[in-house]
């Protein structure tokens, strides 16, 4: 599974940045969330293809949503859900309706134990694949063998959340404890607080606070102000940066656990191991 940042400036495009819009990719499918302006040249020159569906995390005005889906009584919404996936959503505050997006992995099946296997006669080949999909199979000794004797325990899944514009996200501890990745937007800094609230977003120590009372493994900050150029900016005694952003989020929760993203980075959400 990748997280695969076509855009992160805030508001409209710049020479800098493509408007936030995140593609979350694995192996059958590509989602879009928070597509904004220019995001389709943005999918090009990332050469993420075959998009299958895309979820706007604000509705403005001039859209309704396609579908009409209830909430349940917790205010948590069921957008999505098959043998291998689910997806959530949940409000979050900004000066429209704004939605935060959990994305979660069905436990996953363990792994086949090689040397148990070999103890019990079953060479390599078609037996494996039928005890991985459930089978009880027959050894050649004739001793019935079920995935229990030789499969490891279910792998728990992966989980990624995925914020639109918000200067509150207390929603997502109903349903977004220990996500792997957090993805939050933080478009102004620590200092110009009273404006981001006044403008329905938020600073990196509000996203870093939200990120701490889930757990998540790894905050991804982006949805920058055009104040702020990228930490590569060659002229940096007069241009404030990114750098800002990721250190104010840093000494919250440490440096370990907060990324800045930039245009087209893509970070990679590996299997758990158990």
């Amino acid at each position: 599974m990748e997280v695969i940042f076509l855009g992160t400036a805030s508001a409209y495009p710049t020479p800098d940045r493509g408007v936030s819009c995140i593609a979350l990719k694995n192996e059958d499918w590509v989602w879009l969330f928070d597509c904004g302006e220019g995001s389709q040249t943005q999918v090009m020159k990332s050469k993420t293809w075959d998009v299958n569906l895309s979820c706007d995390d604000i509705l403005h005005p001039n859209e309704r949503p396609g579908l009409l889906i209830e909430c349940d009584r917790d205010k948590v919404w069921d957008l999505y859900d098959d043998s291998k996936i689910g997806v959530k959503a949940v409000w979050l505050k900004h000066r429209i309706p704004s939605f935060g997006f959990i994305i979660q992995e069905k436990p996953i099946s363990g792994k086949l134990d090689p040397a148990k296997l070999k103890a019990k006669g079953i060479p390599p080949g078609p037996l494996y694949s039928k005890i991985k999909s459930g089978q009880t199979v027959t050894a050649p000794s004739g001793e019935k063998i079920s995935p229990r004797d030789v499969v490891g325990p279910p792998r728990p899944g992966r989980k990624v959340i995925i914020c639109g514009d918000t200067c509150w996200s207390e929603e997502l501890l109903k349903v977004g404890q220990n996500a792997d990745i957090l993805v939050h937007e933080a478009t102004l800094q620590n200092s110009s607080k009273d404006t981001a609230i006044q403008n329905g977003h938020s600073t990196p120590d509000m996203a870093a606070d939200i990120a701490q009372r889930l757990d998540v493994e790894k905050l991804v900050l982006t949805h920058y102000s055009q104040r702020y150029k990228p930490i590569n900016c060659t002229d940096t005694e007069k241009e404030e940066t990114v750098q800002i952003l990721y250190d104010e989020a840093a000494s919250v929760i440490g440096k370990d656990r907060v990324v800045a993203a930039y245009d087209l980075l893509s970070i990679s959400v590996p299997l758990k191991s158990s």
